[in-house]
Parts: structure tokens; sequence; C-alpha cells
């Protein structure tokens, strides 16, 4: 009897850990080395043309390429929040991109703990001259991703991690 007790209090406190544990798959790391965000905003001037606000708590840039990160660095897709999932299952975001210059923005990524296809990205047209781009990024899995930004001759590479709720 004692040791069905002791089972079964072992079992208990599992369950209970494991509500509060971050999710883990086997074989992949629970840590990822997200980027904080270095608050080097936009010139106002960029930021006037652009007609879009810069939170200056969240901007991550470089001095010719800007994004805003997530809190904590953690991209969440939650029912009802923003985001969307895909047919195929991939997760898709957006985020807004501040261009010092005029010129094309390609977005790539990968991820870091873990195999799967590159992220991909959706990036509108008509925007050119605007100091802005709107973009989509398609994250095919959750998980830590690096993400890279270039446009002009500058890069811009941050790491998030890529997490989903109530699904």
């Amino acid at each position: 009897m004692r040791q069905q007790t002791s089972i079964a209090f072992c079992l208990a406190g599992l369950l209970l850990v494991s509500q509060w544990a971050p999710a883990r798959v086997l074989g992949q790391s629970t840590t990822c080395a997200v980027t904080t965000p270095n608050h080097n905003t936009p010139p106002a001037a960029l930021l006037t043309k652009a007609v879009v606000p810069a939170d200056p708590v969240s901007i991550h840039g470089n001095g010719a390429l800007w994004t805003s990160l997530w809190p904590d660095g953690v991209v969440v897709f939650k029912k009802d929040g923003p985001g969307s999932t895909l047919p195929d299952g991939s997760l898709r975001m957006k985020f807004f991109w501040f261009l010092a210059t005029d010129g094309p923005l390609t977005v790539t990524g990968r991820r870091l703990d873990g195999e799967t296809r590159p992220l991909t990205s959706e990036i509108p047209d008509g925007f050119l001259g605007k100091g802005f781009q709107p973009s989509y990024l398609i994250f095919p899995t959750k998980g830590c991703w690096e993400i890279t930004a270039m446009a002009n001759g500058s890069t811009l590479t941050f790491v998030t991690t890529v997490v989903t709720q109530g699904f």
C-alpha cells in the first residue's frame, strides 16, 4: 500500500510540474538565446515619413534597418490572437520594418533548435519610398528561429522563439 501511495504521489507531482514547465519536444533544447531590443530607433524624420509609430521599448535596429521585437523575445500564436495558422500548419505573423533608404527588402530565417523548412516571408509591393515595409513571416514550426532581413546592402539579424498557446 505504501508503494502505491508513493507512486501516486510521484505521478501527481509530475503532472503538477508538467503544467508549469516549458513544453519540451524530445531532442530539442528548452532554451533559446533570444535577442533583446537594442533600442536603436529610426530617425524622427523616417518615422514621420513612414507614418507608423515605433515603440522605442521594443525597437531593434542597426542604423539602416529596424524592426519591433516581441516581449521577452517570444512570438506567441494563440486562439483569437494576432497571427494565423496556414492550411499546412505553418504560422504567419506580421512584422514591420523601417528602412533608412529605399530598396527591396528580403527576409529569411532558419530554425536553430531543430530541422525543418526555412522561414519564408510575404513582402507586398507598393511601399517603396514610405520608409517602412510591412511583411508576414511564415514559420513552418514553433521553435527557436534566427531571422535575417536585408535591404540596400544592410543586414539585421535577431533570434526569437515561436510558441503556440491554446491550439
